[in-house]
């Protein structure tokens, strides 16, 4: 009688078997690969020197 009870769902979301994906979180990953991409391309200052 002790079973888990899913969460209230308080918007959009994707429901699988090993997956629950809400707006919120897809919108997270996003900027996180936004951010990580921008890390990578954008280049370190140099010093003018070199």
């Amino acid at each position: 009688m002790n079973q888990l009870q899913a969460p209230i769902s308080a918007g959009w979301a994707w429901h699988f078997a090993w997956l629950n994906l809400s707006a919120a979180d897809l919108i997270v990953v996003a900027l996180m690969i936004v951010v990580f991409i921008l890390a990578i391309i954008i280049p370190f200052p140099k010093e003018k020197g070199e």
